[in-house]
């Protein structure tokens, strides 16, 4: 009888001994995805008003014998204020926050803050715990992530309309220095009247000098869509060429300049 109640306590003891290695675990897995959540919020507070030149390769497939690459387009693109502006290069202003005012649909942009934003800082965001493994033969923890429709900002637009819808993905930061490495984001629960079957993205992030301190930015991004009549398209877009606002910048909100004062 005494023996039986020293094997009892032996598995209770064994049983805390769990509890508590399970608790420390999920208690530094929170830490880590607070630390996660410091050095990007460190990245957007400190990032200063930029801009960059953008590349986007066009890819369409219409079907059989009606797939072509479309030629190249050059956007300058700003980071302003939280918010994504664009314009045409030698143009001597970027200010239009709608890409496709220059670029035809299918198109897509959120690549610099929006995305961040949501998953990170917003309400409602849903991470799953961290796991480890290798990005490109590097260390690194891959997130799991959703964003439900009520919290999401993520608005696709088609021919047909336009519709908020909720999505979700993975990201990866570098197991030294968290440092956001890889985003990836798709569509979920997409509504039939837009006539949109998938929609996602995957953006890489590297590190830019801006103002002579270091930033994590969006390097290059490539979107895919498809609708519900199996059309496809694939556009690639690489950034290059990102340097602070200084002195007399590109950039112009409203209309013309004010005259200069009479002397």
């Amino acid at each position: 009888m005494v023996a039986d109640h020293g094997r009892y306590n032996a598995r209770k003891m064994r049983l805390w001994f769990v509890c508590c290695a399970l608790v420390a675990a999920n208690a530094q897995e929170a830490s880590l995805l607070d630390q996660v959540k410091a050095r990007a919020g460190e990245n957007l507070r400190r990032l200063p008003n930029y801009t960059c030149t953008e590349t986007i390769d066009r890819f369409v497939d219409r079907g059989r014998f009606r797939r072509l690459h479309k030629a190249p387009v050059r956007l300058d693109v700003a980071y302003v204020g939280g918010q994504e502006l664009y314009g045409l290069p030698g143009s001597g202003k970027i200010d239009e926050p709608d890409i496709t005012k220059f670029v035809d649909r299918p198109i897509g942009n959120g690549q610099f803050a929006l995305f961040v934003k949501s998953i990170f800082f917003a309400q409602g965001a849903q991470i799953g715990l961290p796991i480890e493994t290798k990005l490109e033969g590097q260390q690194s923890f891959r997130f799991d992530y959703r964003i439900p429709l009520e919290f999401s900002g993520f608005r696709i637009q088609s021919a047909a309309g336009e519709a908020f819808v909720a999505y979700s993905g993975s990201f990866w930061v570098t197991r030294e220095s968290l440092d956001l490495m890889r985003l990836i984001v798709s569509a979920q629960d997409l509504p039939p009247q837009i006539k949109i079957a998938s929609d996602g993205q995957t953006i890489d992030y590297g590190s830019a000098s801006i103002g002579g301190a270091l930033f994590r930015l969006p390097v290059r991004s490539r979107w895919e869509t498809r609708d519900a009549f199996g059309w496809f398209a694939r556009n690639t877009t690489t950034f290059r060429n990102c340097h602070q606002f200084v002195g007399e910048s590109v950039l112009k909100f409203g209309g013309p300049e004010p005259s200069p004062p009479p002397k």
